[in-house]
């Protein structure tokens, strides 16, 4: 097995981290797809997201199919925890619209500004 430390975008995939499989492809094909191992199936250890590819008649090719949509998983998945991880913080520093939140109340029937800090 070649060394893969591949380069996806910004995501990094290292060997040591994937745990790679070939088996029989399943579908029309006829004698080639029952005698060759050319399905892929690739799961990251440390999210347990597997992705699995049988679209080539070579396994290589199903191999770096596999590694293009993992990448794509793994990069989606870090964008999505970044966003909520800044929204998170958004909402922790805005105001929460509580009447303890005012500064000033304006009484316009009377005329009168009623400073709360």
């Amino acid at each position: 097995s070649s060394g893969i430390n591949a380069e996806y975008g910004d995501i990094k995939l290292d060997e040591n981290d994937l745990d790679i499989s070939y088996m029989r492809a399943s579908g029309p094909g006829g004698q080639f797809v029952q005698r060759t191992n050319s399905k892929c199936r690739i799961v990251h250890k440390p999210t347990g997201t597997s992705v699995t590819n049988q679209t080539s008649r070579l396994a290589q090719d199903n191999k770096n199919e596999c590694l293009k949509k993992l990448a794509a998983i793994l990069l989606k998945k870090e964008l999505e925890e970044n966003v909520s991880s800044t929204e998170r913080t958004k909402k922790s520093q805005a105001m929460q619209g509580d009447r303890s939140d005012k500064i000033r109340t304006y009484n316009y029937k009377s005329g009168v500004i009623t400073d709360h800090r």
